[in-house]
């Protein structure tokens, strides 16, 4: 791709124009609006939004094919999507990096315990990802990334229980989360997963249930929710 001299972009400049978005309120998709000319930053974070959605519904081929076309690489927020997105090695070498503003709240207490959080997954440490995560605590009304990582990170664990918490506060505050965003509507798949593993059967069926009634109209090849119904068939 190359870059105008004007520092001006068109979608149809980018993959992800022609490309086709998930929207999170039924799990379609719709296209994004072509020939809308933005500056270099704008498409960064434009090309940030759509890779953090792939990210969420599992599709990291697609996130790093995104991630790829970003121009500034230098941001905590784009080493928590390439970790989120599988690009390990990149979220270990940002870490070993002075921190750009070491007084800034959100990055020093959630965007790189997040980053280190991603890493500690990666290592089957989910102790380690939740301690990471403490900083973020005070902050996670202000940053669902967080709040859903933590919850993930105790599914990992096993702590059913402070899993199921986590994600009724993300399902409770969906103001925390841009509504084009799958993230409020996934945390009833984790919370169907933490019944599930609080034995409370009854209860993880009627999540299951509430996302497959809010991703009726879903597209058919979404793999997360194929999954999810995999375990819907195979709960007991």
């Amino acid at each position: 791709m190359s870059f105008p001299a004007s520092g001006l972009y068109r979608f149809d400049d980018f993959e992800l124009s022609p490309a086709r978005r998930t929207f999170a309120r039924n799990g379609t998709s719709v296209a994004v609006s072509p020939k809308a000319e933005v500056n270099a930053d704008l498409a960064d974070s434009l090309l940030l939004d759509e890779a953090r959605i792939e990210v969420q519904l599992g599709r990291t081929a697609r996130a790093t094919e995104l991630l790829r076309q970003v121009r500034d690489t230098s941001s905590p927020d784009y080493a928590t999507l390439v970790a989120g997105a599988g690009n390990y090695s990149a979220a270990e070498a940002f870490l070993k990096k002075p921190e750009q503003y070491p007084q800034g709240t959100i990055e020093h207490n959630v965007l790189l315990p997040e980053v280190k959080a991603l890493l500690a997954l990666h290592h089957h440490d989910p102790a380690g990802a939740i301690a990471a995560l403490e900083p973020s605590r005070p902050y996670e009304l202000a940053r669902a990334e967080a709040l859903e990582l933590r919850a993930q990170a105790y599914l990992a664990a096993g702590l059913g229980e402070k899993a199921e918490t986590d994600f009724k506060e993300l399902i409770a505050n969906p103001a925390l989360e841009d509504p084009t965003m799958p993230r409020t509507i996934l945390a009833h798949l984790g919370l169907a997963r933490a019944y599930a593993l609080e034995k409370k059967t009854a209860r993880s069926r009627d999540e299951y249930e509430k996302l497959f009634a809010l991703w009726a109209e879903a597209d058919g090849d979404l793999a997360i929710l194929q999954q999810a119904r995999s375990e819907f068939a195979h709960l007991q």
